[in-house]
Formats: structure tokens, C-alpha cells, sequence
């Protein structure tokens, strides 16, 4: 999963970062970064579309362990 968190590009990879690794919001996002809390949001929905595509061409286009690699990162 970090692999393809690092493989993200900017701005996406920083935003999921900070959401899931450093535990923000996207309001604490927004402020950090100053970006509109609506373009972190879409941001967010974005790369983890990417990532849930990369997922699923790894383990076959099954759905279940892509919905398990996504969780992880809420953990």
C-alpha cells in the first residue's frame, strides 16, 4: 500500500498523506496547505479512485482485496 501511496503524483500523494498518515481532516489539510477544503476533498476522491484502480490491477480485478488494501490505510 505505501508503494503505491508513494507512486501518486503531487498534489495527490500529499494529500492522502496527510489524511491517512499524519490523520487530518480535510478542513487541517486545507489550513496546512492552503488550499480550498473543497479542491482537498476532491483531491482525496481522486487518488483514491487512482489507488483503487492500481488495486485492482494487482490482485486481478478482485474486489474484495482492494476494499481490504483501501482500509488498511484508514487503520
Amino acid at each position: 500500500m505505501v508503494e503505491a501511496v508513494l507512486t501518486l503524483e503531487e498534489p495527490y500523494r500529499s494529500t492522502i498523506l496527510h489524511r491517512y498518515f499524519d490523520d487530518l481532516g480535510p478542513s487541517a489539510i486545507a489550513d496546512r496547505t492552503g488550499t480550498p477544503v473543497d479542491t482537498v476533498r476532491t483531491r482525496l476522491h481522486r487518488a483514491l479512485g487512482q489507488l483503487r484502480g492500481r488495486l485492482e490491477a494487482e490482485h486481478g480485478g478482485d474486489p474484495a482485496a482492494t476494499r481490504r488494501a483501501l482500509l488498511a490505510l484508514d487503520r
